[in-house]
């Protein structure tokens, strides 16, 4: 009889059982944000981060495009490894590449400009790295799992930094939160009145620049109670009424409002008074005409800024 051996054929692998569709939406999903952003979509960009990104380049390819390719090498190499198992290890490394990457802008992002469009795309890429586990072979889970969590860590300082900036924007008493640029002023600090009545002088247009209150002190908070809600609509009517101005208690909600602005100039590791901050392209005035308030700000040669501490006084002029 002739014998048949079981071992002269290899025998084709099967696929996994049970799509994976975690990985190929979440995969999908960062594809068709990357290559939407890349061509101006602007989505999910709420922070400051995202204007400043997006000029971003590698080899002459926006980071947008570079994440795009990334999402569907990922996709690619995840059905591939559903279809047939030992491609599972290529994966595990594309994706310990991909987490690496990710984690070294997530880490840049939380020293310096959070987007909330790149975050979105990390979730992503995080949604898809666990939809993926069950595809992974030949490498210990431990090591994803820790590699996985260090990647988490890398990205909660850029997460809260961008929750930082959305949930406690600084308050306006006067002019709107999306002014490109914020004056930051204390009703009992003579060189913040002094640089809001040669901004009222300059004859510029004021209507791109946001007035922010400080409270340096009790009287201070009492001042910009009585202002806020006296329906305030121009810059020279501000220092009309900030000669005259009564004082009332503020409440909670005003004083939660004060704090917003306080902790604004903190993220700003500025510790005095007055304050002019925005963007560069405006105050350069290359975009839209506009001029610089700070350039007022040392016109005398004399720095006579005030501290936002209570107990240290304004320098006498």
């Amino acid at each position: 009889m002739q014998s048949i051996s079981s071992s002269s054929k290899p025998v084709p692998e099967s696929p996994r059982s049970g799509f994976p569709y975690v990985l190929a939406g979440a995969t999908l999903l960062g594809f068709a944000l990357c290559v939407a952003n890349s061509l101006g979509a602007e989505l999910f960009c709420a922070s400051s981060g995202c204007s400043v990104y997006k000029g971003y380049r590698l080899f002459g390819l926006s980071f947008y495009l570079w994440g795009a390719a990334g999402f569907l090498g990922l996709l690619l190499l995840g059905l591939l490894s559903w279809r047939q198992p030992r491609y599972g290890s290529w994966l595990g490394v594309a994706y310990l590449i991909a987490l690496l990457v990710d984690g070294g802008f997530l880490l840049w992002q939380g020293f310096f400009w959070p987007c909330t469009s790149c975050l979105a795309v990390a979730l992503l890429l995080g949604i898809g790295f666990l939809g993926s586990f069950p595809l992974f072979s030949f490498f210990p889970r431990p090591v994803f799992a820790l590699f996985f969590l260090f990647w988490f860590g890398l990205g909660t300082p850029a997460a809260l930094s961008a929750v930082r900036e959305l949930a406690l924007p600084p308050w306006m008493l006067l002019g709107s939160e999306d002014a490109p640029v914020k004056v930051f002023f204390s009703p009992t600090c003579q060189a913040c009145i002094d640089l809001l009545g040669k901004i009222n002088l300059s004859g510029e247009d004021c209507s791109s620049i946001g007035f922010c209150p400080v409270a340096k002190n009790g009287t201070d908070a009492e001042i910009i109670s009585s202002l806020s809600g006296a329906g305030i609509q121009s810059l020279e009517e501000l220092l009309m009424r900030l000669q005259t101005a009564e004082k009332n208690r503020p409440d909670v909600f005003l004083q939660l409002a004060l704090a917003r602005n306080k902790m604004a100039l903190a993220r700003l590791g500025a510790a005095s008074l007055p304050q002019v901050v925005g963007s560069d392209l405006f105050l350069q005035g290359e975009a839209n005409g506009g001029f610089d308030p700070s350039l007022l700000l040392y016109e005398s040669g004399v720095d006579t800024r005030c501290s936002v501490i209570e107990e240290d006084p304004c320098p006498s002029l």
